[in-house]
């Protein structure tokens, strides 16, 4: 055996003994017998679903659907399975909306808030296009967490922004003492919820409940897309006269 060999298989022994540290032993070094051993692989399978435009029905649907194909293939490979029945429920998503007729957000909007007036009131912003998708900013004004739950459960009560890919919200609250109280909600879209809680915190508001809901139309827009949440944001802002309109010089 050439000196280069045994190099190279030394090289790959230490690499083995890195990867698997305790469960790698020496049976026999002048022999050059290893093991490693492999645990019984008594954990349940595990999946996780990274798929950003599924609404959230949707993606509860999706994982309903794969746990009851693993119940039906305990102790059997289930990673076809998964795959396949995945791609089911994908189809007849796509089935399903492909029927819809699109509606104009703020048409139903509007539609919606004359059937909650006697509900928490809330202003809606005007809906704005990027590529196929829809942002459209709503807020409301609130002294208490328990505010922020009714006008979120108010909100979502219309159909058309509960059946949304994603409701992204932030609040800032001013207690009696001064101090705030503040938290945000990425609703699936990572990193969202903290950057308009950052816009809040910037344009120094409080006391107001901001949600921006984006109809995903199947195109990706990458990082812009934080540049129209934060506009959907500060156009309902503006609209409610929260902050200065600086093209219009009024408040």
């Amino acid at each position: 055996m050439s000196c280069d060999n045994i190099s190279q298989q030394a090289d790959e022994i230490e690499a083995l003994r890195s990867i698997y540290e305790g469960h790698f032993s020496i049976e026999d070094e002048a022999n050059r017998s290893y093991a490693i051993q492999v645990e019984e692989g008594s954990k349940e399978a595990m999946f996780q679903i990274s798929a950003p435009w599924l609404k959230g029905t949707q993606r509860a649907e999706a994982s309903s659907q794969l746990e009851n194909v693993f119940l039906e293939n305990i102790g059997e490979p289930v990673i076809y399975q998964w795959v396949e029945k995945l791609r089911e429920v994908l189809q007849s998503f796509n089935d399903t909306e492909s029927c819809n007729t699109e509606e104009d957000p703020i048409q139903e909007t509007r539609e919606n808030k004359s059937e909650h007036h006697s509900q928490f009131p809330l202003v809606h912003g005007e809906p704005l296009q990027a590529g196929k998708c829809t942002f459209q900013g709503h807020l409301a004004i609130v002294k208490s967490t328990d505010d922020v739950k009714e006008a979120l459960q108010t909100l979502l009560e219309i159909k058309k922004v509960a059946n949304a890919t994603h409701n992204m919200y932030a609040y800032r609250i001013k207690k009696e003492s001064g101090n705030i109280s503040s938290d945000c909600d990425d609703d699936g879209e990572t990193h969202a919820g903290s950057r308009m809680l950052h816009l809040l915190e910037i344009l120094n508001v409080t006391n107001v409940l901001v949600v921006v809901t984006r109809w995903f139309g199947g195109v990706h827009l990458g990082p812009a897309r934080f540049q129209h949440i934060n506009n959907a944001a500060r156009q309902v802002l503006t609209q409610a006269q929260m902050i200065v309109d600086e093209k219009k010089g009024s408040k």
